[in-house]
């Protein structure tokens, strides 16, 4: 199952696997996280999230950024990580060929609370900040809010739409974009209808399982590289899938593109 080689990846995977410019990033990423979440929890919102947390008067597992108290992993990682990203200063390792909007708040404020609370090295937290960092893009976007979305009492949802989802979004097999990176399998891949609806073209399945002629790669990589800029109907026909589904259970869809920070309402 794809599940289980994507743990067995994680579980393998040592600090030593992980390379040098790699560890670098991740050690500037954290810092800056740390001086956002410290500023942001003196925020109103930040001071807001800090008293609710405060009134749960959970077990006292791991630090409260910017406050006096310490509360239960779950609700330190909810404080931290609305902190983090109050001023919307918070670290986007924006490189040309990936623009990962914002991963650390999501990630390392779990991370950081979790290894608080078990005393866990260094070395340990950017091991798994390194593996817990993500590619985004509207597909998974789309299939993690069917998976949640009704687990709770959705008022809202905000999607942040990037120039690069539209790149990703055509995407199965992320090496071709992240050349060199180490990735367990492929990402799922959807396709349009003629009606314009979307459906799963391909699933993720782990690479090991996964055959690509290396002549192909490369040709994939040059289009990836020269060729027409991707089109954007896939990625507009995604979005919509998420807007009726969350319109459909009463909720307001609110996406904001960020290239030119503004929003739209679908």
């Amino acid at each position: 199952m794809f599940t289980e080689g994507l743990a067995h990846f994680i579980c393998s995977t040592n600090y030593e696997d992980i390379p040098a410019e790699v560890i670098t990033n991740a050690k500037s990423a954290i810092l800056d996280y740390l001086a956002v979440a410290m500023a942001g929890s003196q925020e109103p919102s930040g001071r807001m999230i800090g008293e609710l947390v405060r009134e749960y008067q959970s077990a006292p597992e791991a630090t409260v950024i910017g406050n006096r108290f310490k509360a239960s992993c779950a609700l330190a990682a909810l404080a931290n990580g609305t902190s983090s990203h109050v001023q919307d200063y918070d670290d986007c390792l924006d490189y040309s060929d990936a623009g990962l909007a914002h991963p650390t708040t999501g990630t390392f404020s779990g991370i950081l609370t979790v290894g608080e609370k078990n005393h866990l090295s260094g070395r340990d937290l950017l091991t798994a900040y390194c593996l817990g960092v993500e590619a985004y893009g509207t597909d998974q976007a789309w299939l993690r809010l069917q998976k949640y979305m009704y687990d709770f009492k959705t008022v809202a949802v905000v999607y942040t739409m990037i120039p690069t989802h539209v790149n990703r979004n055509m995407n199965y097999d992320r090496r071709l974009l992240f050349p060199g990176i180490r990735m367990e399998g492929t990402k799922p891949l959807f396709g349009l209808r003629r009606d314009g609806s979307v459906y799963l073209k391909r699933s993720p399945v782990r690479l090991e399982d996964y055959s690509c002629m290396r002549l192909w790669a490369l040709v994939q990589r040059f289009w990836l590289r020269w060729g027409p800029q991707p089109r954007l109907e896939l990625s507009g026909a995604l979005i919509n899938a998420m807007g009726q589904e969350v319109e459909a259970a009463g909720a307001a869809f609110i996406v904001v593109y960020w290239s030119f920070k503004s929003i739209i309402r679908l």
